[in-house]
């Protein structure tokens, strides 16, 4: 669960840097 929930923290920050550029 805890690698799970990693995973999305991860995907957010992508989807955010991404938004930013």
């Amino acid at each position: 669960m805890k690698t799970i929930m990693k995973n999305s923290r991860k995907k957010k920050i992508t989807k955010t840097m991404k938004m930013t550029t």
